[in-house]
């Protein structure tokens, strides 16, 4: 009867270790990583809706490409590519108490940067990309990003 008990707790306790994991709306509900970890690394985006029209980028937005680079340091740099500039900021990024929100602000120098802009609700975070939901009334804009290998 012991193991029976002692199988059943270590069962649970590996099930809610494992549950953490499909906090996202669209997943991934099973993985073995941080997420922060899961974050880390350079990414490009492949898709953005707004108010859940797919929007190509280059046509409806001027966009030819948008990289975005997450440091375990907290760091990042994003570059956007139009068809008029080249623009790179270098950025800050945590997730808020939750691990609901990314929270990124803007460095503009050593000593400056912009507020935290904390309407970026992650709606999928795996090891191969992420996706945003921001909403800025009355516009809902969801981003996906995919991981360059």
């Amino acid at each position: 009867m012991k193991y029976y008990s002692k199988l059943i707790v270590y069962v649970l306790l590996i099930i809610s270790l494992f549950s953490a994991c499909g906090k996202y709306e669209e997943g991934p509900s099973f993985c073995l990583t941080t997420k922060n970890n899961r974050l880390t690394g350079k990414y490009e985006l492949i898709k953005m809706y707004i108010n859940d029209t797919e929007m190509d980028l280059t046509e409806d937005m001027g966009i030819i490409s948008i990289t975005v680079e997450y440091k375990k340091d907290g760091t990042g740099e994003k570059n956007t590519i139009t068809q008029h500039s080249d623009i790179t900021e270098e950025f800050e990024w945590k997730f808020d108490d939750n691990k609901d929100y990314l929270l990124e602000r803007i460095i503009i120098d050593s000593e400056h940067t912009t507020d935290w802009i904390t309407n970026q609700q992650i709606i999928r975070l795996a090891r191969d990309g992420f996706w945003l939901r921001i909403v800025q009334y009355p516009e809902i804009t969801e981003m996906h990003y995919s991981k360059i290998k």
